[in-house]
């Protein structure tokens, strides 16, 4: 598993994919936090990267960390303001140098990226080690449904001096399916354009695989909501609320 392709069009992914979640999703999300939380509670934005959650949370009033595993990424989120508050850090091997969250978050299927089931159970390992007893953990996830039949097909995307052509596909791996998201970045530095591919990759996850790894280490039963759907009435983005027992 490598993120470190989120490094090579970080400023592209904050423009067109980080912006766009963070307008259709965040306040929904917020919405329902707001509810279970006193303001000036501590959060942790889980794979946080260009920050604007971190930050639509501080707005609101927590005491909101962020932790991911892009150093460009990060560099966006601390550009923002209160840079202090920004971690690197492999989600699977979590750390902040702050513990005692009343709240753990991880939205925008930054999840799926965990390709096999042993890295989900150290993310979730991770976020109980961090936790206050009965503290919250919200997450968000892609379906099968989203790979199936939305995964697929080419984009192009302009920026400053930046031009990116990503093409999304599917595959079978040992008969699991996969995401494959694979990029070609030309930036013009000077007179010369300078070209640099990477691929990033995510899989399914399924809500039996959620519930059996949350009981296992110690997790209330789970909550799921649907937050996103197709025009033929199928889920595509599951929002999911536990708490630390």
């Amino acid at each position: 598993m490598n993120f470190s392709g989120y490094d090579s069009f970080a400023d592209i992914y904050d423009r067109f994919w980080a912006g766009d979640s963070a307008r259709r999703f965040g306040p929904i999300i917020l919405e329902r936090v707001g509810t279970r939380l006193k303001k000036g509670a501590r959060v942790l934005d889980l794979c946080c990267g260009s920050g604007r959650f971190t930050h639509q949370l501080l707005d609101q009033g927590f005491d909101a960390y962020g932790v991911d595993n892009s150093k460009e990424l990060l560099r966006l989120a601390r550009e923002r303001g209160r840079p202090e508050r920004f971690f690197l850090s492999d989600v699977r091997e979590l750390n902040t140098n702050v513990s005692g969250f009343e709240l753990v978050i991880c939205v925008y299927d930054s999840l799926n990226h965990m390709l096999l089931k042993e890295d989900l159970r150290a993310v979730f390992r991770g976020v109980r080690d961090v936790l206050d007893p009965g503290g919250l953990f919200v997450f968000d996830y892609n379906t099968e449904a989203k790979y199936r039949f939305h995964w697929k097909g080419q984009m192009c995307f302009e920026h400053d001096r930046s031009f990116l052509a990503v093409n999304a596909s599917t595959m079978q791996m040992n008969g699991m399916m996969r995401a494959a998201f694979d990029g070609t970045l030309f930036s013009k530095v000077g007179e010369l354009w300078q070209r640099e591919d990477f691929a990033l990759e995510q899989r399914p996850i399924g809500d039996a695989e959620i519930s059996d790894l949350l009981a296992e280490l110690g997790f209330a039963p789970a909550e799921f909501i649907s937050l996103d759907h197709d025009d033929s009435g199928r889920s595509l983005r599951m929002l999911v609320e536990t708490r630390k027992t």
